[in-house]
């Protein structure tokens, strides 16, 4: 999904929120502990998700309409491969990872940034210009 950039100002204010892990010009990732406490309200509360992201200090408006029902959407999908439509506990369970997978999941995803970096080199080499 291609989000609206967020300002300067935006991103400063986003990343003074206790409950964002790191935002970019595009992305904004939040804690687990949002994840789970907007789960909760959502499911929980039935709470609609600009309610939600308001009681839990979010500007929902600053993120905008298409990245909320994006972050809803994603949690859902995680709740529903965790086990179906139990409540918060269900998700917050799904995210525990022994040692061994959290080590697999690093070494995945180190491997993916190097083959994105040689891709990366490749076009620079190539002569060609790389978007930030």
């Amino acid at each position: 999904m291609n989000y609206k950039k967020f300002t300067e100002e935006e991103i400063q204010q986003l990343r003074g929120n206790k409950y964002v892990h790191s935002v970019g010009e595009r992305h904004v990732f939040f804690t687990e502990e949002f994840k789970r406490l907007y789960w909760e309200l959502y499911t929980g509360e039935n709470l609609i998700p600009c309610e939600a992201m308001r009681r839990l200090g979010m500007d929902y408006h600053l993120l905008g309409r298409s990245r909320v029902r994006g972050f809803t959407y994603g949690l859902k999908q995680r709740h529903e491969r965790a086990g179906g439509n139990h409540g918060a506990e269900k998700c917050k369970q799904s995210v525990k990872q022994t040692p061994q997978e959290e080590l697999e999941k690093l070494r995945a995803e180190n491997k993916y940034l190097k083959q994105e970096l040689e891709f990366v080199k490749k076009i620079v080499a190539a002569g060609g210009k790389v978007k930030r």
